[in-house]
C-alpha cells in the first residue's frame, strides 16, 4: 500500500511498478496487478513502518481483484 498527494504521481508509480515486473522478464515469475483509488486514509506509524487504514484502503483492496496481471484497476470516477 502506498499513499500519494496526487493521482498523477500515483498512476506513474503504478506504471513503474509494472515496468519493473514486466512479462518479458525471464528472471522472475512475479506478475503483479495494481489498484488505484483516492480518498482520505488513516495513517499509523507502526513498528514496521507506516500503515494505512480506512474505507479508501478497503475499496482499493476490493477493486484489485478486477485487474489481471500487468493491469491497473481503477473505478470510473477516478479514471
Amino acid at each position: 500500500m502506498a499513499a500519494f498527494l496526487d493521482l498523477d504521481s500515483a498512476f506513474r508509480a503504478c506504471v513503474e511498478i509494472h515496468q519493473k515486473f514486466s512479462s518479458s522478464r525471464t528472471d522472475s515469475p512475479i506478475r503483479l496487478r495494481v489498484s488505484l483509488h483516492k480518498g482520505p486514509v488513516l495513517c499509523a506509524n507502526l513498528n514496521v513502518g507506516l500503515d494505512y487504514f480506512g474505507t479508501t484502503v478497503n475499496n482499493a483492496a476490493k477493486i484489485q481483484k478486477w485487474a489481471g496481471a500487468h493491469q491497473i484497476a481503477v473505478l470510473p470516477e477516478i479514471w
